[in-house]
């Protein structure tokens, strides 16, 4: 391990070779595709979101599109507050946030806060269900969310503006401008929004549950993004890919807290850069990427200042190879250094992490088969490695129904807070392991001109071993490995869409089975035994309905959320709640130009719900908003 510092060198010593290489190959040319989401996740259930609900949701964030457009769970503090996401029943350090192939997930503790990441920031929008951690690494457990961002050679001059505002004081505002020529690609985007929150709610905490209204949750979310693309030459290319935001939230109090005094301070810088040389049967790429985040939580009224910092830097080779047109390889080396500054830590700590992955893909049958096979090896300083691998297969037994399956080794490795935190931290953690399966199939029952009709059900299971959880010592609370966790259960997609002259009219509906238990005893007498985890719903299901006529469109979503148990041993849970939300929105078209103007109701029935226990949600709302493009 002591060499492990110099991975940063061997990167791009590597690189200058293996591009040599892609230079020399003289076989005859073959096409071999970019994006290592699609090519070596064979078997692995993806769903893409649609372009036209990203647009919906521009001035939103990842909380509003993953909670009402993707079966995801998202455990929502509140309008405002902290949001994380849960697949399969799997926690929030289980999913990968990865933009542009780099793993978003914050080395202080593993997570996202989704309601930090505007919807806006990405062109792109790509889940994937289950282990696909020989491909991204750490923390690809329960699913990964992929954020990409486009070029835009040869596409113009192009520009786009949001406006909106609404119920309790929320404004969002946005902008993009790119520009693309044949060897020059251009983008810049940024981002406002802003809310009071100061909504009224029934405060179930309390005798007669008043009607009271929030206070103390205004926050404000700005950011920047800036890309630059340039075509060296018809094989070469280079991109730069700068991300800033800043977020300030107050924190409401509880609805068992009188007041709240809270404050949280979000920053973070994200850079990378990359560096990609085609050839007729490769691709080379060079990526590097620096990230730097600050979180700082106050709250006078209990005298805490947490000031926490994190740096990662990271450098990643690849080369991928198409040995014949339906056989592809890729392999590379990852090497990441992560630093990190917190008064909740005795000293300051960093970490370095190197690891080589491959993968193979194989196309055969006249395209009806497509298997793949990967693996990933990891060491990390003063932890134990990790070894994980990956195999999948779809095949289409028909032109209308497609199988697929896929099993994956996954693992997690203990963040900073787990090994570090004083007082509590562990540093003899390991990392969670375990395995995770799914079979599929899709089945397209009508599929003509003007109708579509498809049913996609998937069964899954995963069991994870030492899985960390934080329990009470003495004095203080401490993690250790202690838990087995096995989720299992089935999901379904279901899609129709019929097209009549100026009619279009969509549907789709999400429905989902997860039982995700506890298998091994925390303590003596330990009533979690066998039982489902808190704020995992054991069943769920989702319709999102789409009618167009010319250039009107009305959205309809209609959510389900079953029972969820908010203790351990299930003496207490929240009830089941339906939400619906609809948006009415008209399109105005001149010439290159588009203005569209909205408007929309959420939670439209006024239900009374909680996604967890004494965190108060809002009732019905609105949102109004215009938006103009020039392509």
């Amino acid at each position: 391990m002591k060499y492990l510092h110099h991975y940063s060198s061997l990167l791009l010593a590597i690189s200058l070779p293996v591009a040599a290489l892609a230079q020399s190959v003289t076989l005859q040319e073959v096409t071999v595709q970019s994006n290592r989401i699609n090519q070596f996740s064979s078997g692995i259930k993806t769903e893409v979101i649609d372009s036209a609900i990203i647009a919906t949701y521009q001035n939103s964030t990842l909380t509003d599109l993953l909670a009402e457009q993707s079966p995801v769970f998202v455990k929502n503090y509140g309008s405002g507050g902290l949001a994380t996401s849960s697949f399969r029943g799997a926690g929030a350090g289980h999913t990968a946030v990865v933009w542009n192939g780099f793993n978003l997930q914050s080395p202080l503790n593993g997570q996202i806060d989704f309601s930090l990441l505007p919807v806006t920031a990405a062109d792109n929008i790509t889940l994937q269900y289950g282990g696909t951690g020989a491909l991204w690494g750490s923390g690809a457990v329960g699913g990964v969310i992929h954020l990409q961002n486009q070029t835009t050679f040869n596409k113009g001059l192009r520009a786009g503006v949001q406006l909106s505002g609404g119920s309790f004081g929320r404004q969002q505002q946005s902008v993009q401008l790119s520009y693309g020529t044949a060897k020059v690609s251009l983008s810049t985007k940024g981002y406002r929004q802003y809310a009071e929150n100061d909504f009224t709610f029934y405060n179930t905490a309390k005798e007669s549950t008043p009607l009271q209204r929030q206070i103390h949750a205004q926050s404000q979310v700005l950011g920047f993004m800036q890309q630059a693309d340039m075509q060296l030459s018809a094989k070469q290319q280079v991109g730069v890919t700068y991300w800033y935001q800043q977020a300030d939230r107050n924190l409401p109090p509880t609805m068992a807290q009188l007041i709240s005094q809270a404050k949280q301070q979000d920053v973070f810088h994200r850079v990378f850069a990359t560096y990609k040389h085609t050839a007729r049967r490769s691709i080379v790429f060079v990526r590097s990427a620096y990230f730097s985040e600050l979180l700082n939580f106050t709250d006078s009224a209990s005298a805490i200042y947490s000031d926490n910092r994190a740096y990662t830097t990271i450098g990643e080779t690849e080369l991928r190879y198409s040995i014949a047109t339906n056989h592809t390889v890729t392999a590379g080396i990852n090497y990441t250094y992560a630093q990190a500054i917190s008064n909740g830590f005795a000293a300051q700590q960093h970490q370095q992490r190197a690891a080589v992955f491959a993968a193979y893909t194989l196309i055969a049958f006249t395209n009806r088969l497509k298997a793949s096979v990967s693996a990933r090896k990891e060491w990390i300083t003063q932890q134990q490695g990790a070894f994980t691998y990956a195999a999948g297969a779809e095949y289409a037994l028909a032109k209308t129904i497609t199988i697929k399956g896929n099993i994956a080794k996954v693992y997690r490795v203990p963040t900073f807070n787990d090994l570090y935190w004083t007082p509590g931290g562990n540093p003899n953690l390991v990392p969670e392991d375990g395995f995770s399966e799914d079979v599929g199939m899709k089945i397209m029952l009508i599929n003509t001109a003007k109708t579509a009709l498809s049913f996609e059900p998937t069964v899954f299971n995963r069991n994870v071993n030492n899985w960390i959880i934080w329990l009470p010592e003495t004095f203080y609370w401490s993690p250790t490995n202690i838990m087995q966790v096995w989720s299992r259960g089935v999901e379904t997609k279901s899609a129709f869409s019929y097209l009549h002259k100026k009619w279009l009219l969509k549907v789709q509906v999400f429905t989902n089975y997860v039982r995700s238990t506890n298998s091994r005893l925390k303590t003596i007498g330990d009533a979690s035994l066998g039982k489902q985890l808190i704020y995992v719903p054991i069943y769920s299901a989702q319709a999102t309905f789409t009618l167009q006529y010319a250039t009107w469109s009305l959205l309809y979503n209609h959510t389900y959320t079953g029972y969820t148990y908010s203790a351990t041993d299930h003496s207490a849970y929240l009830l089941p709640y339906y939400l619906v939300n609809a948006r009415l929105t008209k399109r105005f078209a001149v010439k290159k130009q588009t203005l569209a103007a909205f408007a929309a109701v959420n939670n439209a029935f006024n239900t009374r719900y909680q996604v967890l226990v004494n965190r108060a949600m809002p009732l019905r709302n609105y949102q109004f908003g215009i938006s103009y493009h020039l392509n």
